[in-house]
């Protein structure tokens, strides 16, 4: 019994722990708060798929599969567990501000329980997704400091905690599985690799980008043999069929496929929405994402050395660049794996764009759920606060102050803003450190 308790008081001084005790508290405080205008989004997802419909049979899901596969999973913890009744409800308190334009606005409150089945599902994700960077590291510095560090970066990140725990948005699980792919590559564990860069893709679709790179990763550690080569990218494509065959088998016996596409098709049609100047934009950012991808990947081919940084960062760069067209806090989530790695391993100085992202987090967590909306679930399911005691304060951040504009627009600006300009400085950035590396400008830093 001593020795079990001595090994409890150990946790105390153990890195890991902590953090990772400090990130679940953080998460069990947000349980009640959520972004209603998207929470309400599954909870009319999961009635469809109570009353015994797919998940595109009737109108309210619109991304590919693997995020509804998981909303019917939580509809059957709801049920076995919870019996919680309707996911949401209306909050009639709200109901005199149904018609506002004020963005993401809804009186609807998605119920505690849901909340918490959703958040717990993605909180497991959160931590998989820290604990493979964490893995990472050390095994690339063989410093168990420097990867506690890289596992606080990423689990206490305010954009992987905004995403999981208020925005409740599927972004970590793509971003998850994108870190296991790179894991079981490094593991020769092609299939599996395949499988898992298969629900990356299809949960969200920015890890595409990068597979280039991976090809180019698996062909440079087979040290050039163009045959084991060869037979490596076919297992993991063989993994990433056969996995994207099984998730999208229900639409096709449907005959709802291009339903299941219809979140990125509904970009491409938001996009042309936006007018001329929108379109040249996209056009001009896919054409510098291929352009790009290409030349790097042209180089990796060529250089051997240090691959799994260069990988690393290598992506990071090419996912900054996608990501300048939609800077919605939530995209940023599959950038931070990288980002963290690259200062932990490649270049420390990539902190400072971190941390100035970490501000951007918050105020983008706080600002964009309208300050009002967030708070949907507590004034119906708990009557801790009631909607009379927030509505002041909610006139007051979401009415004109400056020229037409809101504190809640004017914050959501400046967090936007810091989001793209932050986003603008990586390719720079890196750049400037391969040059250093180069040796063709002086160093402005110290050796690592």
């Amino acid at each position: 019994m001593s020795e079990f308790v001595d090994k409890i008081k150990d946790l105390r001084h153990n890195g890991l722990f902590i953090a990772i005790v400090i990130g679940v508290l953080i998460r069990i405080l947000l349980i009640p708060f959520a972004l209603e205008y998207d929470t309400n989004y599954w909870a009319l997802v999961m009635r469809n798929i109570e009353s015994g419909n797919g998940l595109y049979l009737m109108e309210g899901y619109y991304y590919t599969p693997v995020w509804g596969y998981i909303l019917s999973f939580a509809v059957g913890i709801q049920n076995a567990f919870f019996n919680a009744g309707d996911p949401s409800t209306v909050c009639y308190e709200l109901m005199a501000f149904n018609t506002s334009d004020i963005y993401a606005y809804t009186n609807m409150a998605s119920s505690i329980a849901i909340l918490f089945i959703l958040k717990v599902i993605l909180w497991i994700c959160d931590l998989v997704l820290a604990l493979t960077v964490y893995n990472l590291v050390e095994e690339r510095t063989e410093d168990n400091r420097k990867a506690i560090i890289a596992f606080v970066l990423v689990f206490i990140c305010p954009h992987v905690i905004g995403a999981s725990s208020v925005v409740v948005m599927p972004d970590v699980i793509s971003a998850m599985f994108t870190m296991l792919t790179i894991v079981l590559l490094k593991n020769e564990r092609f299939v599996l690799a395949g499988v898992c860069y298969s629900f990356a893709v299809w949960v969200k679709f920015f890890p595409i980008a990068i597979i280039l790179f991976l090809l180019c990763y698996i062909y440079v550690k087979a040290q050039g043999d163009g045959k084991e080569a060869a037979k490596r990218i076919s297992l993991a494509i063989a993994g990433f069929m056969g996995s994207s065959v099984i998730i999208f088998l229900p639409q096709m016996m449907e005959g709802t496929i291009m339903r299941s596409l219809a979140f990125f098709t509904d970009r491409i049609v938001e996009i042309v929405r936006f007018g001329f100047f929108f379109i040249l934009l996209a056009m001009f950012l896919g054409l510098l994402v291929i352009g790009v991808a290409i030349f790097i990947a042209k180089h990796m081919l060529r250089s051997w050395e240090d691959v799994d940084d260069r990988m690393m960062e290598y992506s990071m760069v090419i996912l900054a660049i996608c990501m300048l067209l939609y800077t919605n806090m939530q995209y940023l989530v599959t950038l931070i794996p990288f980002l963290v790695y690259c200062i932990m391993v490649v270049e420390n100085r990539y902190k400072y764009i971190w941390a100035a992202l970490a501000v951007a987090g918050v105020i983008l967590t706080i600002m964009l759920n309208t300050n009002v909306n967030m708070l949907n679930s507590l004034i119906v399911y708990t009557g801790m606060i009631s909607a009379d005691s927030v509505l002041p304060i909610f006139n007051a951040l979401n009415d004109e102050v400056f020229f037409g504009f809101s504190i809640v627009d004017i914050l959501c600006s400046i967090g936007n803003n810091i989001q793209k300009i932050m986003l603008i400085c990586i390719p720079p950035a890196f750049i400037l450190r391969r040059l250093i590396a180069d040796n063709r400008i002086p160093r402005w830093h110290h050796e690592r």
